[in-house]
């Protein structure tokens, strides 16, 4: 992940000594605005992914994929491709869960916060390639 080694503190600073702004702005409004940006910037724009390797022999729960200490924990929009053994499967959505029900598919059932995994053969692992997200920054000290 990029790291401009310029912190969220320092950042403010260097705003309030440069903007012309009658009432001083919280650093919590700040800490919301780095954060929509680089959230924003990281799901857009910069094409930055992993990959995890799951064990499970039914459905995914997002929990489960492991990402560093500076990565945001894994959305299901995210995810960009899932493999069993080698294969892709696709990406689908619930409707097309029940109206194709032969194609090894995957697909978010929001009601249960899991990653539906349909495939024909058996298996005990996945593979999950992601987008890369940084955390989100709680106190302007963070960076």
């Amino acid at each position: 992940m990029y790291n401009s080694n310029v912190s969220i503190s320092s950042l403010i600073e260097q705003i309030e000594s440069e903007a012309d702004v009658i009432t001083r702005i919280e650093d919590e409004f700040y800490l919301k605005w780095v954060n929509i940006v680089q959230q924003t910037l990281y799901k857009e724009l910069i094409e930055q992914y992993s990959h995890s390797e799951v064990e499970t022999d039914g459905d995914l729960y997002l929990d489960d994929i492991e990402v560093t200490l500076e990565q945001a924990p894994v959305e299901y929009d995210d995810i960009v491709k899932i493999y069993i053994d080698g294969e892709e499967l696709t990406k689908a959505s619930v409707t097309t869960a029940f109206t194709i029900p032969d194609k090894d598919i995957y697909y978010y059932d929001s009601a249960n916060s899991v990653v539906r995994i349909r495939c024909k053969m058996p298996y005990d692992k996945i593979n999950v390639v992601y987008r890369v997200r940084p955390k989100i920054a709680e106190e302007t000290s963070e960076y």
